[in-house]
């Protein structure tokens, strides 16, 4: 029996399905299952010589990729792999001349012949550390060890291979054992040693002094971000011993200006964590090649200190999508992120990774998959017993009136994210630093500084983005 769905193909495979004829569009995305059956397999054939085809996402119950499936697909230039994939079939992927980066998730045992011969054009691999076999002449390139020696294509499995213009070939860059991708420490750092060339780039705060009592409000987000991040990192053998999922990056979204930064440094906190908080412009170079390493040495510093932090400040910045970006640096250092964090929830309790954006609806998909940024708190505006809360600690010790109406402060201050009040709050001080000017006098904060703070001050927020934010935390 054939089932048609967005225009593909699929034809029943034991207890799921198999994509029989896909669809050549320029983006593809194969769903993991189709009237309950899930999708186990793609055909042979199934997208050969399809020319408008440029992103395919696969599906994460997918196990098997068939023969010459992607043969001649020349504008191919994006596979998002998943993890449960196992067997790369013969002539899989041959002629794809657009791909430059393949990321193999470490569920990969097998890659037949030809699988990846005379894909020209790529300059990135990474391999899991599992795969067994390799077919004759399955990458029509040359691989080489990190000291030049020829490296035995048999031999790829656990690294992370680029492409080295003087030799003309993939040089071994990285390893990855158990899921993770691992760099050579430079000396011994089980403490934060500034002086140790691993922090020469970035250097981690050992302590960032904020707490959850030194965020107003939010405490719905507080129990969520125990929950979700605080807990499975201490006590992982719990939720292991009841069935339940620890590890993987956390994403915090929401409008701008709603303390995200801070939640960031009060887990750290939280877990006596190293923080290290990086924003895209510390990332990104000019230079070819050097975007990707900074994120290897960004890993490498953190993964040599017992416990750590990661925060990815404007993360939207690093994360966008993979094919709709024209800067050169942008797929390829989101292809060495997802590498390091391949089989992320795998990993042993020591290294956390957090990523914080307004815009969470423009990230790859493949950063929401298991293991990297699959679980997501929602850091939405202040409610109206944060907005007072926040009002209280600006004006806490300063000069204030009897006729100060926190109610009314809270009324006009709706839809104000944190900034915002903190913003609001400020002015009312200096109305009141004004009056004192212009009276000679010693005055009090009162609701006055509040009718002129009204008159300055009014939401950052653009209510459309909060739209696209609540409707995104309901999927």
């Amino acid at each position: 029996m054939t089932v048609v769905y967005q225009g593909m193909e699929f034809e029943e495979q034991g207890e799921g399905l198999k994509l029989k004829k896909g669809a050549d569009e320029k983006t593809v995305s194969i769903p993991d299952s189709v009237e309950g059956r899930p999708v186990v397999s793609i055909g042979a054939k199934a997208f050969k010589d399809f020319r408008n085809l440029e992103k395919i996402h696969l599906p994460g119950t997918l196990k098997e990729i068939g023969y010459d499936c992607f043969t001649g697909c020349q504008n191919l230039s994006v596979i998002d792999f998943s993890e449960g994939l196992e067997v790369i079939g013969d002539y899989a992927f041959v002629n794809c001349k657009a791909l430059q980066n393949l990321v193999f998730p470490d569920s990969l045992r097998e890659m037949g012949i030809w699988a990846f011969a005379y894909c020209t054009g790529l300059r990135f691999i990474s391999v899991g550390p599992d795969l067994k076999h390799v077919g004759k002449e399955c990458f029509t390139v040359t691989f080489y060890r990190e000291d030049g020696r020829q490296f035995y294509v048999g031999d790829i499995g656990g690294y992370i291979f680029e492409y080295d213009e003087e030799l003309r070939g993939m040089k071994a860059a990285a390893e990855r054992c158990a899921g993770e991708a691992k760099l050579p420490v430079l000396g011994n750092a089980d403490s934060y040693d500034a002086k140790n060339p691993l922090f020469s780039k970035f250097k981690p705060v050992m302590k960032t002094g904020i707490t959850f009592d030194d965020i107003a409000g939010l405490e719905k987000v507080k129990e969520a971000v125990r929950d979700q991040i605080i807990l499975p990192f201490k006590r992982a053998d719990l939720y292991e011993r009841f069935g339940l999922k620890s590890g993987g990056g956390i994403l915090l979204y929401g409008p701008p200006g709603t303390g995200k930064t801070m939640l960031a440094q009060a887990i750290a906190t939280e877990v006596e964590g190293a923080f290290f908080s990086v924003k895209g412009s510390d990332l990104i170079s000019k230079y070819v090649g050097e975007s990707e390493q900074n994120v290897k040495k960004l890993f490498a510093a953190a993964r040599s200190l017992p416990v750590s932090v990661i925060f990815f400040d404007e993360f939207e910045v690093i994360g966008r999508a993979r094919g709709n970006d024209l800067q050169p640096w942008a797929d390829k250092m989101l292809s060495e992120l997802l590498a390091q964090m391949q089989g992320f929830e795998k990993t042993q309790n020591s290294l956390l990774v957090l990523a914080a954006t307004n815009m969470p609806w423009v990230l790859d998909s493949a950063l929401m998959r298991p293991g990297r940024f699959n679980r997501k708190v929602y850091v939405s505006l202040p409610d109206e017993p944060a907005r007072e809360q926040i009002v209280r600690n600006c004006l806490k010790g300063l000069p204030v009136a009897d006729d100060i109406d926190y109610a009314e402060i809270v009324r006009i201050t709706e839809g104000f994210n944190a900034a915002d009040v903190t913003e609001f709050a400020d002015r009312m001080k200096l109305s009141a630093v004004k009056r004192s000017m212009a009276s000679g006098n010693d005055e009090f904060i009162c609701m006055k500084d509040a009718e002129y703070a009204a008159k300055d001050v009014t939401s950052s927020v653009d209510p459309r983005d909060l739209a696209k934010l609540d409707a995104f935390s309901k999927n």
